[in-house]
C-alpha cells in the first residue's frame, strides 16, 4: 500500500519505511525518511529505480556501475554518468573507509549519486538504518548547500554536538582535506564525515554585519537565500527530533578556530535560545537576516 504524500509532505518527524514498501512509496521533497534494510545492494538498486519512476532527475543505469577499486581497495574510482570521466574519491564515512567492507563501499556509492540530485543520505551504524532527506535542487549539482544540509541533518538524526579534530587540515594543492579526523558525528550513529574549508565557512556566516559582500554579490545572495530556506526548514524538525530536557533548542554557533579549522560552539560552550540572548545576539542576529534576506531562521 502506497504511503499518501499528505501524510508525509514536510513531516516534523522522520517516516519510516520499509524495504517491502520501496517500490510504493512516493517520495516527496522536505521530508526526512528512515528505513531498515538487510541487503545494502538491495536498498540501492532498488531506490535508484523507483526515484527516477518518480520522475526525479537521477543520471546513470545503477549504483554499482558507479564505484571502480584497485587490487588493494585503497583507491576508489567514481565514473560520472554521460562524461565518460572518472576520478578519485574519499568514501565520506569515518576513518576514511577504505578498510570497510563491500556494505560500506555500497552506501557510499549510493550517497555519491543521489546527492547530485539533490537527496541526502545518513547510513547509521551498526548498518541497518538508512536515513534521507530531500531538498528542492534546481541544477542537479550538490553546490555549496551540500554539506550544510548534510551537516543539519546529521546533527538532527544524531542529536549531538559536532567536533573539529585538530589533526585535519585542508590540503590546498589536492583541494581535499588530509588527516586523521574531520567533522564527525558520533562514530556509533552515523556513518558520514564532513570536512568545511575556509571558503565554506564564510558561506556558513549569514548573521555578520561585518561581512556585506553577502548583500552585494547576487549569486552569493541566491545562495544565502535557498540556505536558509533549508535550514529553516530542519531546525523546524528539530524541535520535535530532539526533544532537549530543558526544552530549549540547542542552535549550532560556527567559529574560526585557525586557518584550516572550526569548531562548533561560543567560547567552548554549545549555545541555546538563552545563551543568545545571555549574550546579547538573539535580537541582532534574527534582525540581520531579515535585513538581508528577508527570513526567518526559525530555530533561534
Amino acid at each position: 500500500m502506497a504511503i499518501s504524500p499528505h501524510s508525509i509532505h514536510r513531516c516534523s518527524e522522520v517516516v519510516p519505511i520499509s524495504s517491502m514498501q520501496l517500490h510504493d512509496v512516493i517520495f516527496e521533497h522536505e521530508t526526512v525518511y528512515t528505513i531498515t534494510i538487510s541487503d545494502i545492494d538491495t536498498l540501492a538498486e532498488g531506490i535508484h529505480r523507483r526515484l527516477r519512476d518518480l520522475g526525479f532527475p537521477i543520471e546513470g543505469r545503477c549504483v554499482e556501475a558507479l564505484l571502480f577499486s584497485c587490487e588493494t581497495k585503497r583507491v576508489h574510482m567514481q565514473k560520472r554518468a554521460g562524461t565518460g570521466t572518472s576520478r578519485p574519491f574519499v568514501l565520506e564515512v569515518p576513518g576514511g573507509a577504505v578498510e570497510q567492507d563491500d556494505n560500506t563501499l555500497q552506501l557510499a556509492s549510493l550517497r555519491e549519486l543521489l546527492e547530485e540530485s539533490g537527496i541526502c543520505i545518513l547510513g547509521a551504524k551498526p548498518l541497518g538504518h538508512v536515513y534521507f532527506y530531500f531538498w528542492n535542487h534546481k541544477n542537479c549539482t550538490t553546490g555549496p548547500n551540500k554539506w550544510l544540509i548534510k551537516f543539519a541533518l546529521a546533527y538532527a538524526v544524531s542529536g549531538l554536538d559536532v567536533w573539529l579534530f585538530n589533526d585535519r587540515n585542508w590540503d590546498i594543492e589536492l583541494k581535499m582535506p588530509k588527516g586523521n579526523s574531520s567533522i564527525i558525528f558520533n562514530r556509533d550513529e552515523v556513518s558520514d564525515v564532513l570536512s568545511i574549508n575556509e571558503d565554506a565557512l564564510k558561506e556558513m556566516i549569514l548573521w555578520d554585519p561585518k561581512y556585506p559582500a553577502i548583500a552585494k554579490h547576487p549569486k552569493r545572495l541566491v545562495i544565502q537565500r535557498e540556505t536558509l530556506s533549508i535550514l529553516e526548514h530542519i531546525f523546524h524538525s528539530l524541535r520535535c527530533w530532539e526533544r532537549p530536557q530543558n526544552d530549549v533548542n540547542r542552535v549550532l554557533y560556527v567559529e574560526k578556530a585557525s586557518d584550516s579549522d572550526i569548531q562548533l560552539k561560543m567560547r567552548g560552550q554549545s549555545l541555546s535560545l538563552a545563551r543568545l540572548q545571555q549574550e546579547g545576539l538573539a535580537e541582532m542576529i534574527q534582525g540581520v537576516i531579515k535585513r538581508n534576506f528577508g527570513a526567518h531562521l526559525t530555530c533561534i
